[in-house]
């Protein structure tokens, strides 16, 4: 067997087993934290439940980006987007809300949206907003 061959499979080897490793991680972290997100989840659509009945889907989304820029990391952003779910789903929506929100289908048209969005709300250049306005997408692709 060439030498080079040999190198290429223990790279794929030790590939593999960090992968298997991470895999193994990532599970065993979510079985440990399983309650405690499903908690965090629950708390979050009540809360924008809530806000909705006092607040219109634009006031939602300024709310959630609020919340983005107090916590941002992986949990708190889907915490966020469940709030701004939430809120969206009860709240009312001003007649030009949905005006020009591409289908999630269509990425460019989607990506060229949302950085525009969050450049609106003096986010420029800010990933954690284009994510949160996904939930603006949904929204506005759902009766409401």
């Amino acid at each position: 067997m060439p030498k080079w061959l040999k190198v290429v499979l223990v790279v794929l080897a030790v590939g593999l087993m960090l992968c298997g490793v991470c895999s193994a991680g990532a599970y065993w972290w979510f079985n440990q934290n399983k309650d405690r997100l499903k908690d965090v989840g629950d708390r979050a659509k009540g809360e924008g439940s809530a806000f909705a009945y006092e607040h219109d889907a634009e006031e939602c989304v300024d709310e959630g980006l609020r919340r983005l820029q107090e916590r941002s990391g992986i949990v708190d952003q889907a915490e966020h987007k469940l709030f701004l779910e939430a809120c969206l789903e009860k709240a009312k929506r001003p007649d030009a809300f949905c005006a020009g929100v591409p289908p999630r289908s269509e990425l460019v048209q989607s990506a060229t949206w949302a950085i525009d969005r969050c450049l609106a709300k003096g986010r420029p250049q800010d990933q954690d907003c284009a994510r949160l306005m996904q939930a603006v997408q949904e929204a506005c692709r759902s009766p409401g």
